[in-house]
């Protein structure tokens, strides 16, 4: 999502643009048109086949761009995915590696001006960071919990 203006939310309902609300999204302003950052809500669980909408709304005007949307499910587990080992990040053979993870872990790399330079979907207990150096943000999503790491690449 990017705005310049105050932003809106999204709302996310099934069957009509005036069906039922499953979830709401808001998007604030991210200073710029073109300055665009990841928002993600948590919608209800829902069962069947729906037609789903999004329904923007806020005030008049133009409220925000969009770049794109999915969903994705949630671990059935989400008691085992908070009794993980939480993520680190170690050097081991000239390399950087991102440790702990569980399967599915959803890690997004971000450089020192927050631009996103890379998304990684772990497919083990870890993974080699590359492709860039410097200092970095790691954000890894895993079910309903999200961890920020600070390192230097």
């Amino acid at each position: 999502m990017a705005s310049a203006g105050s932003g809106g939310n999204i709302e996310i309902r099934l069957n009509s643009p005036s069906g039922t609300l499953v979830g709401k999204c808001q998007v604030t302003s991210t200073g710029n048109w073109q300055n665009w950052e990841t928002k993600s809500c948590i919608i209800e669980d829902i069962n069947g086949n729906h037609d789903v909408y999004l329904v923007f709304t806020g005030g008049s005007g133009y409220l925000f761009n969009m770049n794109w949307w999915k969903f994705y499910a949630l671990s059935t587990s989400n008691e085992n995915l908070e009794n993980a080992e939480k993520p680190i990040v170690v050097s081991k053979n000239n390399s950087i590696y991102l440790v702990n993870l569980t399967n599915n872990d959803f890690i997004s790399v971000y450089n020192a001006l927050g631009q996103k330079v890379n998304t990684i979907k772990a497919s083990g207990s870890e993974e080699r960071l590359s492709g860039f150096g410097g200092y970095a943000i790691i954000e890894i999503r895993r079910g309903f919990i999200v961890y920020v790491l600070k390192t230097i690449l």
